[in-house]
């Protein structure tokens, strides 16, 4: 959580949201505002217990 809340303080973790308590397929949420996806793999790697996650890293690209 506290490196959560530091990547916040900073700037580029921009939004969080998780699945609710009671689904089976347990899922967290993670927006970022980064240069390039080495950047974000990095933070992710940083993360307490990263090791016991699966990551999916996409782009967002904006609508319109």
């Amino acid at each position: 959580k506290q490196m959560l809340s530091d990547l916040r303080r900073s700037g580029v973790l921009l939004d969080v949201q998780f699945t609710g308590p009671d689904d089976p397929s347990w899922r967290g949420f993670l927006t970022f505002r980064a240069p390039d996806r080495q950047t974000v793999d990095g933070w992710l790697a940083g993360l307490p217990l990263a090791s016991y996650f699966d990551f999916e890293v996409s782009q967002i690209v904006p609508a319109g």
